[in-house]
């Protein structure tokens, strides 16, 4: 790992980590973006131990730990959260 993605992993928090773990066991989690009364709520929460934090969530995503891709369904626009390849490396290389 070069210098930058080795600080962006010693910044990380347990639960950061613990987030990133989850998410690597392909659990769902999704922010409704469609504009409506709704905006801005998530979905699969409820996956996840401890509830994460949306200042976790996107923080992972700012430092490229994670990133979301957009869908439909039910004709509402939802970005549903994945775990990047970087973030990927990250829980390996923490398993080592």
């Amino acid at each position: 790992m070069d210098s930058i993605i080795e600080n962006r992993v010693k910044r990380l928090t347990k639960p950061q980590i613990r987030f990133l773990q989850e998410l690597a066991e392909n659990r769902y989690l999704a922010i409704l973006t469609e504009p409506s009364e709704e905006l801005g709520e998530w979905s699969g929460l409820d996956n996840f131990s401890g509830k994460p934090q949306a200042k976790i969530i996107f923080r992972l995503k700012d430092d490229g730990f994670i990133f979301f891709k957009q869908l439909n369904d039910f004709n509402l626009r939802w970005d549903q959260c994945f775990i990047s390849a970087l973030g990927r490396e990250v829980l390996y290389e923490l398993k080592r």
